[in-house]
């Protein structure tokens, strides 16, 4: 799956988990909402070495990074005017939570998961 696949399908309606604790590197996991060919999806973006950050959570007063956020758009461009090999990686919905970043190395996966797994998970999507 291209990663222009995934973010038009994939990650225009899921919950994003942000993990700083090795920055620079940072992990975004998204949890799908529903369904997308009849399976349940995970996807992972490696953000390896994070040089330009802006994270907006200023509606969420007690907002934590380790917090679920909904996501609506996401987008990852190959910046093409900077020699090494930078990616500019930009996912929210436009208001209260929007994440943009500048990244010198990006790896993605999508894992598609049996139901059992994901409800083990993300268990509060079927509450």
């Amino acid at each position: 799956m291209d990663i222009e696949f995934i973010c038009s399908n994939l990650l225009d309606n899921s919950n994003v988990t942000l993990d700083f604790s090795k920055f620079p590197k940072i992990l975004l996991t998204f949890a799908v909402v529903g369904t997308i060919n009849s399976k349940y999806w995970e996807v992972v973006f490696e953000l390896e070495s994070v040089y330009d950050l802006a994270v907006n959570l200023e509606f969420f007063k007690d907002a934590s990074p380790s917090d679920a956020y909904l996501v609506l758009q996401a987008s990852v461009e190959k910046v093409d005017n900077e020699e090494n090999g930078s990616y500019h990686i930009s996912v929210g919905h436009g208001g209260d939570f929007n994440f943009s970043a500048k990244s010198v190395g990006f790896k993605y996966k999508a894992i598609d998961m049996p139901l059992s797994e994901f409800k083990s998970k993300y268990g509060y999507f079927f509450e």
